[in-house]
């Protein structure tokens, strides 16, 4: 028999969320090379290059929005899994409170006070 050596799912799940982290940062940078390619090209130049890089921008834009919602949504299953089995103590809900509340309630705007008797 083949004792071959398999990773576990907590292995698994930490490689996942790194290889995220280190794909979406790609995407980022090409994103801050494409805005700062834009924002050098000059009003003389034909405006096609600059549609084409626009579009370009926008559908990456689009894509890491998508990404973030779709990541929400596991933030949002694994907290919601927590809960329900009450594996939650005080300190985890203190770590998870202020990325729970940017990702899952939009609570990511410097200039906007929130009510957070609202929101409990």
């Amino acid at each position: 028999m083949n004792d071959s050596q398999k990773l576990d799912n907590m292995s698994k799940i930490l490689l996942a969320t790194s290889t995220i982290n280190y794909m979406a940062n790609t995407i980022n940078g090409v994103i801050i090379d494409f805005q700062n390619i834009e924002n050098c090209q000059t009003t003389t130049q034909s405006d096609w290059p600059k549609q084409i890089m626009a579009e370009s921008l926008k559908n990456k834009q689009e894509f890491m929005a998508e990404m973030t919602k779709k990541l929400s949504d596991i933030v949002e299953e694994f907290g919601n899994y927590l809960n329900d089995n009450d594996i939650v103590c005080e300190i985890d809900m203190r770590i998870n409170r202020a990325p729970c509340e940017i990702l899952l309630l939009g609570m990511d705007e410097c200039e906007n006070s929130y009510d957070r008797a609202e929101l409990e």
